[in-house]
């Protein structure tokens, strides 16, 4: 059995993302996080989530809502 030496200069192949992988990666673990990596995909699912919450609360999001609503555009 002769043992062949490894190419160094040979480009990996990238494997191939799995559903589970690409759900894992679509939910931020943190939205601080996600924004200093400069992942907008997660900014953006966090932000329909966050927006779907304040829907939900009602009223009770008001405050949230409204200083959403002052921050300069």
């Amino acid at each position: 059995m002769t043992l062949q030496r490894a190419d160094s200069t040979a480009p990996l192949a990238p494997a191939a993302p799995s559903a589970a992988s690409f759900l894992e990666h679509v939910f931020p673990a943190s939205v601080i996080d996600a924004m200093a990596r400069g992942e907008v995909l997660q900014i953006v699912v966090f932000s329909l989530l966050f927006g779907a919450a304040c829907a939900a609360a009602g009223d009770k999001a008001r405050p949230v809502v409204d200083f959403t609503r002052s921050l300069p555009k």
